[in-house]
């Protein structure tokens, strides 16, 4: 090697001198010509070995590294034995050279050469006896050899030896834990807050160590007084809970810890602080709300707080205690800024309780329950005193929109619909920056079947100016809706091959499915995707008795077309939407025992097992789940069917 290079060089040149040194002793002897002649010739043997020396001086370090580079190579590999004969070979070239000390010991505890590692710490130590890694290290070896008396003598040495050094039984209690060694890491993790004072930072290592041997209800009185401590550490503290609130048992000690503590000390703002967030992080709103009162109270903050939280409620879909958390707003602090805010969401909460959960967006059927009719009248009611007290201010704007929504959803007015829409696009573009008016109006007319207002209106949106990038596409989305609808599937190719180009747009999905589907069913004739587009369009309008004999005389007229098979699960689910539930799982149990290569089979499985859910026959709903599964493991509908399938063993139960 190398290094052995240079040392044969080095003594040569040490003979060289020690040859000179003899000779200039008995120079006397010497004539002078000789003696001139000599030391010349020494002193060019001398400079050629300096060179010589150099040169493998040079080399040594490249040499070097590409050893360290070998035997990384083998230990990632897991070539243990290949790399412990490098790193052995690059520590005794440089035995200060932690790193490569590092590398031996890695792979000789991969080899479990548990004694040879033993002596060669022993010796370490004693060369650099304060570096503390190395015997906390040694503590490890012993461990893992299956010496946990010999273990903890060698801890404890590290600990005697550096008393009042923190770090120490930080890093012992480390050692210990990763050998699970419990009861020994909490004995140093104590000691280390007793000797340090260091409340925050035991405290934390000592939740940990509790956390991983599930005794939760310890970690979490850690916790706590880790933000008695140091209350700028609530946040830190609420990641590390995080961890372990997912196990259901964790949680609920969890809660109850935070909550013990939050009564014992009400007037500590941190400690109500991680009570809330406990509570939601268990979606117990209810309880989280109880708490915002109280840190309203503690700050003074006139109900902004208790805002805050219900904004968060809302966000969450808890719209029953958001409700109760914008009332208490306006009941408390009725002449506040945020009770004008208040006042909007609190009706926007009884909105989405009165909607409920929908499966399609579109307006609700007339004939609707009195219970749910008598609710939306409320909601419109408080909506209309919003903009009659603000009629040309933001929150009026929004009100009129919400008023828009329900009357087109909810009551199915679409020209009362527009006229709210109309009246607050322009407050709402000026305060919000957004088109949605806009672009209702233009679905409404859609909807309506007036195909060219609802071109234009369009249009007028794409005119706007400042229009963001996602406005503008769903704009031009709809235009290309619109020609398809009318059967120019050339112009509705062009504009959704512009639209789908763009990957990273919420659109583009949307815009390459339509366009491929046009592209797909245009062979040998426009006809049946023509007939399919009208049945399409049909249903935007919620005539869904038209769209069915459309599609019916479709199948009929085109039984060879490539777009049966969608027209046919198309038609399928319209039936189940009219709920004529015969003729849906008729069209789908002969789809499914006929259609056996169709690229849609997965679907007509899944759209079969709910037919059979709807007539109440879940053992087949089951089954029909289960076959899905089974023939199509990868498929989009794998993940709901096996919900489905747990929902209807759990109610069978």
């Amino acid at each position: 090697m190398i290094h052995r290079t240079v040392k044969s060089l080095f003594c040569l040149r040490l003979l060289l001198y020690i040859h000179f040194d003899m000779q200039w002793k008995t120079s006397v002897m010497l004539s002078s010509r000789k003696l001139k002649r000599w030391v010349l010739t020494a002193a060019l043997f001398a400079v050629l070995l300096t060179g010589w020396s150099r040169v493998a001086l040079h080399a040594q370090p490249a040499q070097e590294q590409n050893m360290y580079r070998l035997a990384q190579a083998y230990e990632r590999s897991a070539q243990y034995k290949l790399a412990l004969q490098y790193f052995r070979e690059l520590v005794q070239l440089r035995p200060g050279q932690p790193v490569y000390f590092d590398g031996l010991v890695r792979v000789l505890t991969q080899l479990k050469q548990y004694d040879t590692l033993i002596v060669i710490l022993n010796d370490r130590i004693k060369r650099y006896p304060n570096q503390l890694q190395l015997r906390a290290t040694l503590g490890s070896v012993y461990a893992r050899a299956g010496h946990d008396e010999e273990a903890v003598k060698a801890w404890d040495a590290m600990v005697a030896a550096f008393p009042d050094n923190p770090a120490v039984y930080r890093i012992v209690a480390r050692n210990a834990l990763d050998n699970r060694m419990f009861d020994e890491a909490e004995r140093y993790l104590k000691k280390g807050r007793e000797v340090s004072g260091n409340v925050v930072l035991f405290g934390q290592e000592l939740a940990r160590a509790y956390a991983m041997q599930l005794r939760f209800r310890d970690a979490m009185n850690e916790f706590v007084r880790v933000i008695l401590a140091a209350p700028s550490m609530l946040g830190e503290v609420e990641r590390q809970v995080a961890q372990f609130t997912s196990l259901p048992e964790a949680l609920d000690v969890a809660r109850e810890v935070a909550f013990e503590a939050a009564d014992d000390h009400s007037d500590n703002l941190y400690l109500q602080y991680f009570a809330a967030w406990i509570s939601m992080e268990g979606k117990d709103y209810r309880g989280a709300f109880t708490v915002y009162r109280n840190i309203d109270r503690l700050r003074g903050s006139q109900g902004l707080e208790v805002m805050n939280f219900a904004q968060r409620a809302f966000r969450e879909q808890e719209y029953d205690v958001a409700r109760e958390a914008y009332r208490y707003v306006l009941d408390e602090y009725p002449e506040t800024m945020q009770a004008q805010e208040a006042r909007f969401y609190y009706a926007r909460s009884l909105e989405e309780l009165a909607v409920g959960t929908r499966e399609d967006g579109g307006a609700v059927p007339t004939g609707n329950d009195e219970i749910q009719h008598a609710a939306l009248e409320k909601v419109v009611r408080l909506y209309q005193d919003i903009v009659n007290a603000d009629p040309d201010g933001r929150l009026g704007a929004e009100a009129r929109y919400r008023l828009g929504i329900i009357h087109w959803r909810q009551f199915n007015d679409a020209d009362r619909a527009v006229e709210l829409l109309k009246k607050c696009a322009k407050n709402r573009g000026r305060f919000s920056h957004s088109a949605d008016a806009e672009l209702l109006i233009g679905d409404i007319l859609l909807a309506e079947g007036d195909l060219e207002r609802a071109r234009a209106q369009y249009q007028q949106v794409l005119a706007l100016q400042h229009l963001s990038k996602d406005y503008r596409e769903l704009a031009t989305f709809h235009v290309a809706e619109i020609e398809y609808f009318s059967g120019n599937f050339d112009t509705a190719s062009k504009i959704l091959e512009n639209l789908s180009g763009n990957s990273s747009s919420d659109i583009a999905n949307d815009a390459m499915k339509l366009g491929i589907f046009i592209a797909e069913n245009r062979r040998p004739t426009d006809a049946p995707l023509q007939r399919y587009a009208k049945a399409e369009f049909l249903q935007r309008q919620h005539k869904d008795s038209e769209a069915a004999a459309t599609l019916e005389n479709l199948i009929t007229t085109f039984p060879s077309s490539p777009i049966v098979d969608r027209a046919t699960l198309t038609l399928a689910g319209i039936y189940r939407r009219l709920k004529r539930y015969g003729e849906a799982r008729a069209t789908l149990e002969r789809f499914v025992k006929e259609e056996e290569e169709s690229i849609l089979r997965d679907e007509a499985l899944f759209s079969l097992a709910r037919i059979y859910e709807d007539t109440s026959e879940h053992e087949k709903a089951i089954a029909t789940y289960g076959l899905l599964l089974k023939d199509f493991p990868h498929s989009l509908y794998v993940d709901e069917a096996r919900k489905r399938i747990r929902a209807l063993r759990e109610n069978r139960l």
